[in-house]
């Protein structure tokens, strides 16, 4: 009976419904939403790594920035994953800039959860 009330209560609650934790992001950070073409992959070998994580080049073509300001055009961009991002959806991309002035993803949120940032940079 418990059980069944569990799975009646689950199924009434809709993604939407579950609040999304604010992204947080650097003060110096670049902010936009795009989508994400990826171009090459460069697999990193890990014992337990189940689905095997690698390296990925990709550029972000942005729709609109929201913190900093972006290069002109496409941004060239590598970020840690099993798989590519869609390139037919919009996301929300926090991006650094590292050392050799690459910039790297260290968060991507679909447009579709309605991700909101933090209330300030960290």
């Amino acid at each position: 009976m418990i059980g069944l009330l569990a799975l009646v209560l689950a199924a009434g609650l809709q993604d939407e419904d579950l609040p999304e934790e604010p992204i947080s992001y650097g003060c110096s950070d670049l902010v936009v939403i795009g989508r994400a073409s990826s171009l090459g992959y460069t697999p990193v070998a890990a014992e337990d790594d189940l689905l095997g994580h690698g390296w990925i080049t990709a550029r972000i073509k942005p729709r609109k920035v929201l913190k900093q300001k972006a290069p002109p055009g496409e941004i060239p961009v590598r970020y840690f994953a099993h798989a590519p991002l869609n390139r037919n959806l919009d996301f929300l991309f926090v991006l650094s800039k590292e050392a050799d002035g690459e910039y790297v993803i260290k968060a991507a949120s679909l447009m579709a959860g309605k991700p909101r940032l933090a209330p300030q940079c960290s």
